[in-house]
């Protein structure tokens, strides 16, 4: 039996009204909290921006689409981690904003992302066989 991974993840949220805190989620990010230049981090973002433009229809859709090019091209790269953190959380005006990061085991770090995604997110993404979410908070 393999060990179960100690991983991290948070929710990207479009929030367009802070006042109101109405928002839509359109990312998942997961990450293995260590320093070792294996450790996993990934990202799944919406299938499209549909949800967005029900909730915002005048939504800045160039930057969404600039957000998710920009975060994929960084994301393997462990010595990047760092920089892209502070991109998510200090950017975007206060329309993109990030829930609190929630602990999770995986023996699969990506299947455990696909599943956080269907459920955050509506994506379709294959979940195998996987019945029930392994997080710990």
């Amino acid at each position: 039996m393999t060990q179960k991974r100690q991983l991290e993840f948070f929710v990207v949220r479009y929030v367009p009204k802070v006042v109101t805190d109405e928002f839509v989620n359109i990312a998942v990010v997961m990450l293995e909290p260590t320093s070792d230049p294996k450790g996993f981090m990934d990202v799944r973002f919406a299938e499209s921006w549909k949800q967005v433009k029900s909730l915002d229809p005048g939504a800045d859709i160039e930057m969404l689409d600039a957000l998710k090019h920009e975060v994929g091209k960084q994301i393997q790269d462990i010595a990047h981690r760092e920089a892209l953190l502070r991109l998510l959380e200090d950017s975007f005006s206060n329309v993109v904003q990030l829930s609190p990061r929630k602990n999770c085991l995986a023996d699969d770090p990506h299947e455990e992302l696909s599943l956080l995604a269907s459920v955050y997110l509506g994506n379709s993404y294959s979940l195998g066989s996987r019945a029930e979410l392994t997080r710990l908070a």
